[in-house]
């Protein structure tokens, strides 16, 4: 080392480091105006990203014979009754319907696994309230979800590594542990305000999705 060189005892970042861009302090509304058009834009968004889904979702496709011919031959129920209570219902063109009112269970899984490989889309209705059991729905590329949500379970969507594009609604205010872990496709997602908890690995593995937006209501994550 140089001797000529006194240590340094300690690096302290530059003020403009940690100091956040001042907004011009002559128009007192130009910040309200900005976190305005801000909420405004995400909700747009929002807004967006849902009717692509619906889009997706309301497209007409060819039937899957595959379907078809697994429901003709008995060995694929058009309708499960869940574990929680809720049906469940695949159409011929690959569109997993939830039905109800209420809460999914994670004892749900068993029962949905044996769709996993026909399932292009998810559609949970209203009424719904904790959504659960789609873990290794590696075929899925889209997941509608109900105004009503208030949970993402944990593991609910963990290895759905095709999964391009959710919408997570206004009233959901906890994403549980893993819940989005290898989703390696998810490219896009926008949090709501209100979102209150975000748990462990909640988007491990998640590669392609670059940024998040954390809303001010998170007190854990």
């Amino acid at each position: 080392a140089n001797e000529n060189v006194a240590p340094q005892k300690e690096i302290v970042p530059s003020k403009a480091e940690i100091t956040p861009p001042v907004v011009n302090k002559g128009s007192a509304s130009t910040s309200s105006n900005n976190v305005e058009m801000i909420s405004q834009n995400k909700t747009k968004d929002k807004g967006a990203i849902w009717q692509n889904i619906q889009n997706f979702i309301m497209a007409p496709r060819n039937k899957s014979d595959k379907i078809v011919l697994l429901k003709t031959s008995g060995k694929l129920s058009t309708f499960t009754t869940l574990k929680s209570g809720l049906t469940a219902e695949l159409t011929d063109e690959g569109i997993l319907k939830i039905k109800g009112s209420g809460r999914m269970l994670t004892e749900d899984e068993t029962l949905l696994k044996s769709l996993r490989s026909y399932v292009i889309a998810i559609e949970v209705e209203e009424g719904v309230t904790d959504v659960s059991g789609f873990q290794h729905f590696a075929s899925v590329e889209y997941v509608l979800l109900p105004s009503t949500l208030y949970r993402i379970a944990p593991y609910a969507f963990k290895d759905c590594v095709k999964l391009l594009s959710i919408s997570i609604p206004e009233s959901t205010v906890e994403i549980g542990t893993s819940a989005f872990q290898n989703c390696e496709a998810l490219s896009t997602l926008s949090l709501p305000q209100g979102l209150s908890n975000i748990g462990d690995k909640a988007f491990l593995g998640c590669r392609k999705l670059q940024s998040i937006n954390l809303p001010s209501s998170i007190s854990v994550i």
